[in-house]
């Protein structure tokens, strides 16, 4: 690339790396939002961004990851903020994430191409940053997976502060419930508060059934939900409230069938059952 380069790119370039800390992992994400942007001008407003003004080589590296952040494309903003969702060390299938982006209509078609190849070609993009890296196959599928860097993940919480709920804090802010668009739950020990589904778009579940403070009315946001249950669990019979639910995935529930109810969820459009031993 430095062959095409004006001089001027050249030294800029260099001078971002510097700030970058030496560290491959913000060198590549950041050098990868710059290779499509051919103003001198971006390059000059990321060497002199005030994000850089830190001491350490931790801060530094977040920095670059922000900045990187700052200049991506809009519709893959959202789509890499939505990665948040899942817990550190998540292994991401590429299908089921372009059909849970579906799903929340991060994806608009023009003429007749198909929201697949269009979300295949934005986790293409998302990879070739480094906002999502390879990662060894699932040893029981054999799939092949994708996981977020530790501090990439963070930088995607930070983004979103009180858009993103993890925890089920008694004292939790006001601003939380009312913002509230992912609700990522890793431990269900406490009580839910069902005022949490009036705002959220997408619910991720590990470690055990939720449980609610009152019952749950029907919800007309919830476009995603993903239950990674560790081990068998009665059938969530919450998920029938989600009338717009497009894409659900269950792991590790003990039933036999769905229930009939199920056909409410009329907006289905990706069903995935895994580990359910009497299904």
């Amino acid at each position: 690339m430095e062959d095409d380069l004006e001089s001027e790119f050249i030294q800029v370039g260099k001078e971002i790396v510097n700030k970058c800390g030496g560290v491959p992992l913000a060198i590549r994400t950041l050098g990868g939002v710059l290779y499509d942007k051919r103003e001198i001008n971006t390059w000059r407003a990321i060497r002199e961004s005030n994000l850089w003004s830190v001491d350490s080589i931790k801060d530094r590296v977040f920095a670059s990851l922000k900045l990187s952040y700052f200049h991506l494309p809009d519709h893959l903003k959202q789509c890499f903020t939505f990665c948040s969702i899942f817990p550190k060390g998540y292994e991401i299938t590429k299908g089921h994430l372009i059909a849970q982006w579906i799903a929340h209509r991060f994806i608009n078609p023009m003429n007749e191409e198909l929201p697949e190849d269009i979300g295949s070609a934005y986790f293409d993009s998302l990879t070739k940053l480094c906002f999502l890296q390879d990662a060894p196959r699932n040893i029981f599928t054999c799939q092949l997976v994708y996981k977020m860097h530790d501090l990439i993940h963070d930088l995607t919480r930070q983004i979103l502060q009180h858009e993103m709920v993890t925890s089920l804090q008694k004292n939790m802010a006001p601003n939380c419930i009312l913002r509230c668009r992912y609700l990522s739950l890793t431990s269900a020990s406490e009580m839910v508060s069902s005022n949490l589904f009036d705002k959220a778009h997408a619910l991720y579940v590990s470690g055990g059934n939720i449980s609610f403070d009152k019952p749950m009315k029907k919800c007309c946001n919830i476009r995603s939900v993903v239950l990674d249950y560790t081990s068998d669990t009665p059938f969530p019979l919450f998920i029938l409230k989600f009338e717009f639910l497009g894409y659900l995935r269950i792991c590790n529930v003990n039933c036999t069938e769905f229930p009939e109810a199920i056909s409410s969820c009329w907006n289905l459009q990706a069903l995935h059952v895994t580990e359910c031993k009497g299904f």
